[in-house]
């Protein structure tokens, strides 16, 4: 099973975490709702609660093509990273110093966090 084990959360959150390891099982890659039920485990019919949830709230986008109905990402979770991002305290702390570097050389600046550091 992808994602999240839901037995290693305290009783109640099975819900929370069934939905969260369908957002983990769309990033994946798997995009129909057959691959997510096999994927995380769960019935075509509580798979398809979840992800039209998901969709309803913006985690998800549901997509029709001649092959049914398939997932992708959606644009809540974009702006959700971005707002992870600009809560780091480097970020916070580099900003202006990587502003002002950008208005110096004319030219865009990133800043890069290495992960798992």
């Amino acid at each position: 099973m992808t994602g999240i084990e839901t037995s290693a959360f305290p009783p109640g959150t099975q819900t929370l975490t069934r939905g969260l390891s369908v957002i983990e099982a769309v990033a994946e890659g798997h995009s129909t709702l057959m691959e997510i039920a096999s994927v995380i485990g769960c019935s075509r019919s509580t798979t398809h609660r979840l992800a039209s949830t998901l969709v309803q709230a913006g985690y998800l986008r549901s997509t029709s093509s001649a092959n049914g109905q398939s997932f992708i990402l959606g644009s809540r979770l974009v702006e959700m990273g971005f707002l992870a991002r600009d809560q780091l305290p480097v970020v916070t702390l580099a900003r202006d110093h990587l502003t002002a570097l950008g208005a110096k050389t004319c030219d865009t600046v990133h800043l890069g966090i290495r992960g798992g550091c």
